[in-house]
């Protein structure tokens, strides 16, 4: 082998070795991109599940107060049933207490009026 086929060689491994160097730096600029976007992709998905677990705990408190707040309604409502039947029960003595002197006040009447008579 000649001298100058020897350095056309060498000056041709020389670019390949430069191109492969400098596709080499591409790649690495790439790959470095793509973890940069990973981990922004990350840091993301962190905070929309810290975010989705947030909602899911409110979700569950509210649920919770929304169960309080039907079994106090509930409550209420018996206790409201029982006081409109005490009120019933009220009335109708005092109904039948008011009829019963109305014939109490009718017989005295009657009588003090045959009496007189």
């Amino acid at each position: 082998m000649s001298n100058e086929n020897f350095e056309a060689m060498r000056a041709k491994a020389k670019e390949c070795e430069d191109l492969v160097e400098k596709k080499e730096a591409i790649v690495m600029a790439e790959l470095q991109q793509i973890y940069a976007r990973k981990n922004e992709v990350d840091r993301k998905v962190e905070t929309n599940l810290k975010a989705i677990k947030e909602t899911k705990a409110a979700i569950e408190t509210t649920l919770w107060s929304a169960e309080m707040a039907d079994s106090a309604k509930a409550a209420i409502e018996i206790k409201l049933m029982r006081y409109h039947q005490q009120q019933q029960k009220i009335w109708l003595v005092l109904v039948c207490a008011a009829v019963a002197l109305a014939e109490t006040i009718s017989g005295v009447a009657r009588t003090a009026t045959a009496s007189v008579a």
